[in-house]
């Protein structure tokens, strides 16, 4: 890490960091911040408690302006935190909701969150920020 050398840090955590924190330049710049200010003990615990905390802000957000069903959502974020297929997302709101899912409903609530940047497509479906797997949103108001 280049501002590490240029400070005179030994730094030695860069690998377990970029995998805490999912490799996300923001939350990786303000580790840094964060690290230069208050020293490396707290730092990664108080950057994944803010992200988190921002994350759960962002969600809410999301699905109250467009008036969403807040247990699908999450649902969809908890099946994909390891990655997860089509089919894995509606058995999951499925078994939510006790009842057949039309695919068309499970297609615009996969749309949305790609949309909304929360989920992304590569062999399977993935959270774009892991640490969205560990946010528990009890109520957005």
């Amino acid at each position: 890490m280049r501002v590490s050398k240029e400070k005179g840090i030994n730094f030695t955590n860069a690998e377990k960091v970029y995998r805490e924190l999912g490799g996300n330049p923001g939350w990786l710049t303000y580790y840094g911040y964060v690290y230069l200010r208050e020293g490396e003990e707290n730092a990664l615990i108080r950057v994944k408690h803010y992200a988190k905390r921002l994350l759960a802000k962002e969600l809410c957000n999301f699905i109250m302006e467009g008036n969403r069903s807040l247990k699908r959502y999450l649902k969809i974020i908890e099946t994909c935190k390891d990655g997860c297929s089509w089919k894995e997302i509606r058995n999951g709101l499925e078994a939510l909701e006790g009842r057949a899912i039309n695919d068309k409903i499970v297609k615009t609530i996969i749309e949305n969150l790609i949309d909304y940047s929360l989920l992304i497509k590569e062999e399977k479906y993935q959270l774009a920020d892991p640490l969205l797997a560990d946010i528990r949103v009890s109520q957005c108001s």
